[in-house]
This record gives C-alpha cells, sequence and structure tokens, in this order.
C-alpha cells in the first residue's frame, strides 16, 4: 500500500455527487428500517474531526477513505488506493456491525464509482485476507484471480486455499457488465429482507472458561502458523 503523504488530491465534486445519487436510494430503506446510513467520501484529514474513524490499516492525512456512517460513526471504512491503473481497497468494519452486510454495499459502491474517481481505472483489486472476502467477490462481484490458476465455487475451498497458501489477490474487471451486476447487487442489498440490517451487536458477557478454551486454540493456530511464511498473489496488469 502506497503511504500517501505527496500525492496530488483528487477532486472529489464529481464522486461526491455520484454518492449522493447512492444516498438517495438509501433513503427508503432508512426509512424503513428507522436507520440513519450515509455513505461518504473523503481523505481522512478533511473528514469531519467529531466523527468515529477506524480503518484497516494506518489512517495517514491524505488517506482516501470511503465510509458507510450510522451516527456519526465509520461503521465500515474502505480504504482507496490508486497504482497502475487499479484501485486497491482495503476494508474493516467496525465491531458491533459485522454481518450487517456493510462491507458487501461498499465493495458494491467502489465498482459503481471507480471511474468517477479515476476514470482510466481499469480494476479493483482486493487482498483477501479474510477467506470470505474473497468468496464474496467472486460469488457476488466476478472477481477473479489473475493469475488464472485459482478457480473455487465454495467457502471452503477458499478457506482450505488461504491456510495453505495465504491471502489471495483477487480483481474485478470494471467493464459495463461487472458495473451494471454492482448495481443490481446494491439494489438487492437495499430491498432484501435478509441483506442489509441496521443492529448494533451488543458484546456477550465474559465468560473466563470460554475464554480460556478460546485463547488456547489462539495459541494453536499462532504455533502452527509462526514459521509460515506469509504469501499473497499481488499480481499487477
Amino acid at each position: 500500500m502506497n503511504v500517501p503523504e505527496e500525492e496530488e488530491e483528487i477532486d472529489l465534486v464529481n464522486v461526491k455527487n455520484a454518492l449522493n445519487k447512492i444516498n438517495k436510494q438509501l433513503v427508503g430503506f432508512n426509512k424503513k428500517q428507522k436507520c440513519d446510513y450515509k455513505i461518504d467520501i473523503n481523505y481522512f484529514y478533511k473528514m469531519d474531526k467529531t466523527a468515529e474513524v477506524t480503518a484497516h490499516h494506518t489512517l495517514y492525512p491524505k488517506t482516501l477513505l470511503l465510509c458507510a456512517f450510522r451516527n456519526n460513526i465509520c461503521a465500515s471504512s474502505m480504504i482507496i488506493d490508486y497504482y497502475n491503473g487499479a484501485i486497491e481497497i482495503f476494508s474493516r468494519t467496525k465491531r458491533g456491525h459485522n454481518g450487517n452486510k456493510l462491507n458487501k454495499l461498499l465493495r458494491a459502491v467502489i465498482i459503481i464509482i471507480a471511474r468517477t474517481i479515476h476514470p482510466d481505472v481499469a480494476y479493483i483489486r482486493s487482498e483477501a485476507a479474510n477467506p470470505i472476502s474473497a468468496y464474496l467477490m467472486v460469488k457476488y462481484f466476478n472477481a477473479e484471480d489473475p493469475g488464472g490458476k485459482v478457480e473455487f465455487s465454495t467457502y471452503e475451498e477458499f478457506r482450505q486455499y488461504a491456510e495453505n497458501h495465504g491471502n489471495l489477490m483477487i480483481t474485478v474487471n470494471l467493464n459495463d457488465v461487472n458495473i451494471e451486476n454492482a448495481k443490481k447487487v446494491f439494489d438487492k442489498i437495499l430491498n432484501d429482507d435478509d441483506e442489509l440490517k441496521c443492529t448494533k451487536k451488543t458484546r456477550v458477557k465474559y465468560d473466563r472458561g470460554k475464554h480460556a478454551i478460546m485463547q488456547q486454540n489462539k495459541d494453536k493456530y499462532k504455533l502452527k502458523n509462526k514459521n509460515r511464511i506469509r504469501k499473497t498473489k499481488r499480481i499487477f496488469h
């Protein structure tokens, strides 16, 4: 990932106009679910100083960030990094908002607005540290392994690959077909009762015995992977 300290800023006027149209589509969902989701994009240093923002990586002043806000909290974030004709994304959903399909929502949005951010962009690239992220990108957004070597159809296959080989770099070709598909996915997320949720999960009561078992399993996992070199497929076009 680039450290965006000296990079020239992009004029985000057109991007924000595109997001205004998307946020108008969210109005119906918000009214129905009594929620207040809003999607915004900005450089980190220009964001509302009272907003609570967390992200996958360290945030620098000129980090470009796409956020799904709720109650002035960035419930799900996506760092946008541009390199050599591709937008690379790094996403994170805030604890308590997992399972609300916000990450899926933002992935649809970035595909829809990518050309507005960078007119010459050809791909969305995602390094999937979590196998479910890779699975969802392939299942819903026609993502591919740029090396053409991995063709999975089930989450279990993605999980096994991640366990044996490390992270998988996948790409979405920004052609008209995939952009239209992302719009359809976005509409389905808003209108399907099994998709976007507006809940805030509370942390369960601390269970010392259960915590000890979980910690033992975590320690075993760390020991198992201690000497394994992290391998990430980073293929650039």
